[in-house]
């Protein structure tokens, strides 16, 4: 008579399903991290800090299903940890353990280097916002030279000829000047590629740098105007108001006109204009 076959206690499907548990465990874990990291470009790419932000809260239950993987995978046997019938579970776990360092690794240094990135680039934004803050007292002082010497009370060409012939020498020192400027603006436009706001200040300075040598180009052709009276009859400078001041007037109260129309533009965006571009808007 044949013996009853006996109940099959630990069976291969049951001490399988640690090593499953601990797999999926580590593979969400994994998931999770790279959704992290995703929800973390996009706010980045999008310039919403806290979108950033809310991306680290899902470290808390990533954190929460490690341990749960850790505690599971204590409850194993040593037996079943050795078992050969159960290496394949074993190598589905280390595979999901590999794939969740790797995912690790490869989080912190997207997220490390371009933070170094952006810091590197804080520092040379500083570096260009601190040589321009550095110009500012000899644009400031040449700047006020040039509206002294132009508002003088000229009555004769001698004293027209002086006052271009000072007009010469400040705008030689301004034109240096605005050289300096515009390679901090372009140094910064190209820092601000991807800020738009902070962009679109750095182009209205552009413009306002801009009308600042078309006034500059102004004041040039009426010095070349006066060097030519120089060398004609009396009866030709006397007519210096109308040949090379009233032209020159016209054109610098356009452009007067559209640095102010810039410069209240840079003001309502929160730019801190020197006092003396304060005084002139008022």
């Amino acid at each position: 008579m044949e013996s009853p076959a006996l109940p099959v206690t630990n069976s291969y499907a049951e001490k399988k399903k640690p090593f499953i548990g601990v797999t999926v465990r580590l593979a969400i874990a994994a998931i999770l991290i790279l959704l992290a990291l995703a929800m973390f470009w996009v706010s980045v790419s999008a310039h919403e800090p806290d979108s950033a932000s809310a991306a680290g809260w899902l470290m808390a239950p990533v954190v929460w299903i490690l341990s749960s993987a850790y505690r599971k995978w204590k409850t194993i046997p040593i037996a079943d940890k050795t078992a050969p019938e159960l290496r394949i579970p074993r190598l589905a776990g280390r595979i999901a353990l590999g794939f969740l360092l790797a995912t690790i690794a490869g989080t912190a240094l997207a997220i490390a280097i371009p933070l170094e990135q952006r810091h590197e680039r804080s520092l040379r934004i500083r570096r260009l916002l601190d040589e321009g803050k550095a110009l500012e007292p000899a644009s400031t002082k040449n700047r006020l030279e040039v509206r002294s010497i132009v508002g003088r009370d000229v009555r004769s060409f001698a004293a027209f000829h002086a006052q271009t012939s000072d007009l010469r020498v400040a705008l030689d020192e301004n034109d240096s000047l605005a050289v300096k400027r515009k390679e901090l603006l372009n140094q910064l436009s190209d820092e601000f590629s991807d800020s738009p706001d902070a962009l679109s200040m750095v182009d209205l300075f552009k413009q306002i740098t801009t009308e600042d040598s078309k006034a500059s180009s102004v004041f040039r052709a009426e010095i070349a105007c006066s060097d030519t009276l120089e060398r004609s009859d009396e009866s030709q400078q006397k007519r210096f108001v109308l040949l090379c001041e009233a032209p020159a007037l016209r054109e610098i109260e356009i452009s007067a006109s559209a640095t102010d129309n810039l410069l209240k533009q840079a003001q309502q965006k929160g730019a801190k204009l020197p006092p003396d571009l304060l005084k002139a808007l008022r």
